[in-house]
Formats: structure tokens, C-alpha cells, sequence
């Protein structure tokens, strides 16, 4: 399995209770379990499955509700600091402490921005995921073709929005229940499937759409004009501990002896 794949269900699939969120009653969600369990990995696309006469194509993306330039999202290049000011802490017997913050501008612009380019690209790479599968003989002409995008909302601690109801102040934003998604989605007719993962307050979701779901989402849409996202500031937290070789010698003993 490679790494996507393995992120993927270390994530999302990795709990006794593993669930899929969606409106209606999709006619592919019964399969989906099925395809999940027999994905293999491939490198362009990042996955497939096949299940007696069909063929899902399966491709895995990011994107976040930063600031992005050609280096890449603003909160990319926040964390990958933070890594490298991680690493360079000397550690200490009694703990050394690193903390620092994601500096990153989130807005609901950046969110649309980031997903409609990386979704195009990848939607426009169809063509040529198709054409290597059936190079490799996966997809034949009795095969029927079925693409599902994994798209992941990886914004640290999720993109929130303040809402006008006092018994629900804030919520948080939805990928496919997001008027410009729906849009997007519904005029993208080569994919049939999206798998759509965010954080949540307190943990990870999975929301399921398909072709066939678009007017129940677009029933509980959001306008996404008037939401506006909650700026956080995340916090970077690392402690680095040294060991003096003497007590790891003297733990290494100790496990000795237990285990004889």
C-alpha cells in the first residue's frame, strides 16, 4: 500500500466505528465498502479497484483555506518551519521545549480558490488515468469506468464559521454542502463520486456525494459568500528529552532480566 493509501485508512478507517456521512440513499454506497477493501495502489491514479465488471478509479488530493503562492499554501510553509526549529532543539535530560504557532491567513476565498484549482487539475488528468490503466490491462472496453476523487481538507483544526443562531453560534464548513463545490461538482459530469474529509471540532469526518445526491445537497447548501472563517492561531508543541547513555544501559539490563 502506498503512503496516500496508507494515510488515507490510518485516518479515516483506522476505529471500530468508521463512518461515512451522506444525504439520501446513494445507490453506490453499499459497493463503496467493497471497493475500499479491494483498492490496490498505482501511480497515476493513486488507486483502483475492480469489482466483477466495473472499475473504480480512485484519486486522493489536498488543499486548505490558506494563503497559497507558487511555493505553495501559506500554512504548508508555516509547518514545514516549525518542523525544521523542532529538529534544530538541542534535548536536555530534564525536557526540552519547543512551542511556536501555524502563522497562516484562512478565508473562505483561499478555500474556494485552493479546491476548484487542485480539483481542475486533477479532473483534467482523467484522460490519462484512464489511458494508463488500460495500458496495464485493468481497464478494458466490457469494463465500466467509475471515477470517485478523495478530496481532504487538511486546515488545521478544520475551517469554522459564525453563524446568526444563538443555539448553534458556529459551525463547521462542509465541503459538499458548499454552494461553489456543488456547482463545481454537478459540471464535472467525468467524476461520479467524491469522498470528502475535514477535521472537526474534535475529530476527523467523511462525507459521500454522488451524481445522483446533488439536488439533496444542494436543498441544505450554504452560501458561502456570507460565511467567514475563523482565524486560529494553531500552537506547536514539541518536547525533546536526552537519555544519558549509563540509564539506557541500565534499562537495557533490566529488560534482560525480565524477560529471562
Amino acid at each position: 500500500m502506498n503512503d496516500e493509501l496508507s494515510h488515507i485508512f490510518q485516518t479515516y478507517f483506522s476505529n471500530e466505528r468508521n463512518e461515512i456521512h451522506f444525504l439520501g440513499n446513494p445507490p453506490h454506497i453499499t459497493r463503496l465498502a467493497k471497493w475500499l477493501e479491494n483498492l490496490k495502489p498505482f501511480d497515476h491514479p493513486d488507486a483502483y479497484a475492480r469489482l466483477e465488471d466495473e472499475v473504480l478509479l480512485f484519486e486522493h488530493f489536498e488543499f486548505d483555506s490558506s494563503a497559497r503562492s507558487i511555493k505553495g499554501s501559506q500554512q504548508r510553509r508555516s509547518e514545514a518551519t516549525e518542523n525544521r526549529a523542532f529538529v534544530a532543539v538541542v534535548p536536555t535530560e530534564a525536557g526540552a521545549l519547543h512551542h511556536g504557532t501555524i502563522a497562516a491567513d484562512y478565508s473562505i476565498e483561499n478555500y474556494k480558490k485552493n479546491l476548484e484549482t487542485v480539483f481542475c487539475k486533477h479532473y483534467n488528468e482523467i484522460p490519462e488515468y484512464k489511458r494508463s490503466l488500460r495500458e496495464k490491462g485493468i481497464i478494458t472496453d466490457a469494463n465500466r469506468v467509475i471515477t470517485a476523487f478523495f478530496i481532504e481538507d487538511t486546515t488545521i483544526l478544520g475551517n469554522i464559521y459564525e453563524t446568526k443562531d444563538e443555539t448553534q453560534p458556529w459551525k463547521p464548513i462542509v465541503l459538499p454542502f458548499c454552494d461553489f463545490f456543488i456547482d463545481l461538482f454537478e459540471s464535472s459530469p467525468d467524476v461520479e463520486i467524491a469522498l470528502c474529509a475535514s477535521w472537526y471540532p474534535s475529530e476527523y469526518c467523511l462525507w459521500y456525494i454522488d451524481r445522483t445526491l446533488i439536488q439533496e445537497y444542494r436543498d441544505q447548501m450554504i452560501e458561502t459568500k456570507s460565511v467567514e472563517i475563523i482565524n486560529f492561531d494553531p500552537l506547536s508543541i514539541g518536547v525533546k528529552i536526552s537519555i544519558p547513555d549509563e540509564k539506557l544501559q541500565n534499562n537495557r539490563e533490566q529488560m534482560n532480566e525480565h524477560k529471562n
